[in-house]
């Protein structure tokens, strides 16, 4: 068993209160209770704590509805594979016309997966 909403609440969790977490998608501070974790990709065959998504209840839906398109998707997997992660604090990826912002810790964690996955 894994904890992944502890895992992306701990990664975007406000540091000047406790009780509100950073939306990847929009990137406002949202309580926590609209928090939803979306797993970044549908159907995987194993579960990792590290592949899932921080988002508030808006941006969770657009996200679905991206991750649903094959074009979309297509882009924003091999967006994630192209970029280096280097040693930024927030790392942006694109998905249709929207942003997910990663911290370069999660980013590199993901791109790991997604290599071992492929």
């Amino acid at each position: 068993t894994i904890d992944h909403r502890k895992y992306v609440m701990e990664m975007y969790e406000s540091q000047s209160n406790d009780k509100l977490c950073f939306c990847q998608m929009c990137e406002n501070l949202v309580n926590k209770k609209y928090i939803e974790t979306n797993k970044i990709i549908k159907q995987p065959k194993f579960e990792w704590e590290q592949m899932y998504l921080c988002l508030c209840s808006n941006c969770s839906k657009d996200y679905i509805l991206l991750r649903n398109n094959k074009v979309i998707w297509e882009k924003y997997i091999k967006e994630i594979s192209s970029i280096n992660p280097s040693f930024e604090s927030l790392i942006k990826v694109n998905i249709g016309n929207k942003k997910i912002a990663f911290t370069g810790v999660h980013f590199a964690e993901v791109q790991e997966i997604i290599k071992i996955i492929k």
